[in-house]
């Protein structure tokens, strides 16, 4: 995510926003196999609600925004997310707070994972961006909210020393259903972070 963009690329990266912003801005990179396609951005304020959302014609470059200063945004403090899909199918989520200092708790940016995976028992990565003021993640935990059958698990990511980043993970299906998933981060002191939820299809 941006502030804003100069000669179509983003100024900055950052997921913290001010009320006294003028946007928050997601900006997207695609493939150009994706050229042409259906593009649709979804942005949810702190309550779940869904606050506005966005769709066009994929190019090379594309980004969608909300505008704050000014707007009802700016009274919407917290934690939002912004989902973006492709042809209907959502590719990511990425998570950012309007007016919310950082706390000592690890938070999760956003989790990258497919839409949808085939139900044969291999190994499908994802990735998971965070960032943590103190550095000192030591678990990452991986819950069913909605599956037929799915095991939770976990493991140390090993970022120790790391404020901000990324670590992978996979997941593998041998039944076809919708799941939904749960991630949570947890420090050496015990916080938890807020858990992201992300959903994907074993078909």
């Amino acid at each position: 995510m941006t502030h804003d963009l100069r000669n179509s690329r983003p100024t900055d990266a950052t997921t913290t926003f001010s009320p006294t912003d003028e946007r928050a801005m997601l900006w997207v990179k695609v493939a150009d196999s994706v050229k042409g396609r259906w593009l649709k951005w979804k942005f949810y304020q702190p309550s779940g609600q869904l606050y506005f959302e966005y769709g066009r014609s994929a190019t090379r470059y594309n980004w969608s925004w909300i505008n704050i200063r000014g707007r009802r945004a700016a009274q919407l403090t917290g934690q939002w997310r912004v989902d973006f899909f492709i042809e209907g199918q959502r590719q990511l989520s990425v998570s950012f707070t309007i007016g919310v200092r950082p706390s000592s708790a690890p938070r999760i940016t956003f989790v990258e994972f497919p839409g949808t995976i085939k139900a044969n028992g291999k190994n499908n990565w994802g990735k998971v961006g965070f960032s943590d003021p103190d550095g000192d993640i030591t678990f990452v935990k991986f819950e069913a909210v909605q599956a037929v059958h799915f095991s939770p698990f976990g493991f140390d990511p090993k970022v120790k020393g790391k404020t901000s980043g990324t670590f992978r993970f996979y997941i593998y299906a041998i039944t076809r259903q919708t799941i939904t998933l749960k991630v949570t981060l947890f420090d050496r002191r015990g916080h938890a972070s807020a858990p992201y939820l992300f959903t994907l299809q074993a078909i």
